[in-house]
């Protein structure tokens, strides 16, 4: 397999929008990196300019340590898997796995014996002599996998497989890939705007925003320590509850001060970090889960508790989430299914102090983790 290295990467159009900014990552041999964001954050831009499809503005990009900028998509002995699975219709699944094979002039018994391996890892051995339009969209997305491991590259690129099927074969394809990568133990570089997916897939999440990296980390650094106010909120589902506050120090003890005087009084590790801000306003957040009805939070934590409206219910079976309005914000708060709350409630919630992340209002960069 292979190691990547890409070294200031850019990539502007000739109308002048610049589609990936310095763009620096350093990706292992084995390691399977997700390029998440929402539309037009450019991750797709940065997986076309690798596979050499996209010509690179600006930077240098590297393929074990040779430098690949001029090098045609052919020869830089990667694989790419696209969200449509362009097959040919009236080739068999066995003829369209083997195509590419066949025009690298590769002996038969190779060419055999490398499809029917993939076949056999990817389970579709009996599908062989179908033709695409026979199949379901899980089975054709695994033909389109299947046609990129027999060339056994050293990178795969995969540009949201999983996208065109429904939540089912989602869930069930995420587990297959996540085998594949483990049978194959294969350098993967994977694009998605789906946060789930990326929590669940990846060894290491690179998150993008507007062209430009907003941070690099493995999924659960991300979900627990967010660099900045966009990766709090884009991580996790239901995502972040942010509620502007200022910070306050009375009496020695410093304290966030939202709405309507209601006031979160942090512990000293947290509050330590807040020193220069006395006076400011900020941004906390706090997660769904974090967010308790207050009668089952401990008391100790009682001068968190807040008056919330209930405005929505929302069933999940193992979860319920409770859509909240308090002073004028919106939060939501996951809660278990026998709870009896329902909207046009009013009841108290309690905020998990240990858990809130500050952000500074102006930079949108994280204080406190």
């Amino acid at each position: 397999m292979a190691s990547l290295s890409l070294r200031n990467i850019y990539k502007v159009y000739p109308n002048g929008f610049n589609a990936v900014k310095d763009f620096n990552l350093e990706i292992e041999d084995k390691e399977f990196i997700i390029f998440v964001g929402p539309s037009g954050c450019g991750k797709s831009t940065t997986l076309r300019m690798i596979a050499g499809l996209e010509e690179i503005s600006k930077g240098e990009l590297y393929i074990d340590d040779k430098l690949v900028n001029d090098v045609e998509p052919k020869d830089r002995d990667i694989a790419m898997v696209f969200q449509s699975y362009a097959l040919y219709p009236h080739m068999s699944i066995y003829d369209n796995m083997a195509f590419g094979l066949k025009l690298r002039k590769m002996p038969k018994d190779e060419i055999d014996r490398r499809v029917r391996e993939a076949a056999r890892i990817l389970d579709i051995e009996h599908l062989l002599d179908r033709k695409p339009k026979l199949l379901s969209g899980g089975q054709r997305q695994r033909v389109a996998m299947g046609r990129a491991i027999v060339r056994e590259p050293k990178v795969f690129l995969m540009d949201e497989p999983l996208s065109n099927l429904d939540a089912k074969l989602r869930v069930q394809m995420r587990i297959e890939i996540s085998k594949l990568h483990q049978r194959l133990q294969s350098t993967i570089i994977y694009v998605t705007h789906d946060q789930t997916e990326a929590m669940t897939l990846g060894t290491r999440i690179v998150v993008m925003k507007d062209g430009v990296i907003q941070q690099v980390d493995s999924p659960q650094n991300l979900y627990d320590r967010p660099d900045n106010l966009f990766v709090a909120g884009f991580i996790g589902s239901p995502q972040m509850n942010f509620i502007d506050a200022t910070v306050v120090k009375e009496g020695g003890e410093l304290f966030l001060e939202y709405g309507e005087h209601h006031r979160v009084i942090l512990p000293p590790e947290k509050a330590a970090k807040l020193t220069d801000y006395i006076g400011k306003e900020v941004t906390f957040g706090i997660r769904p889960e974090d967010v308790f009805a207050a009668d089952k939070y401990e008391a100790a934590h009682e001068h968190n508790t807040v008056e919330a409206s209930v405005r929505v219910f929302e069933m999940l079976g193992a979860e319920v989430f409770l859509y909240l309005t308090v002073d004028g914000f919106d939060v939501t708060c996951c809660e278990h299914p026998s709870t009896k709350a329902k909207p046009g409630d009013i009841m108290n919630i309690s905020f998990d102090v240990n858990k809130i992340h500050v952000f500074d209002k102006e930079t949108q960069m994280t204080i406190t983790n």
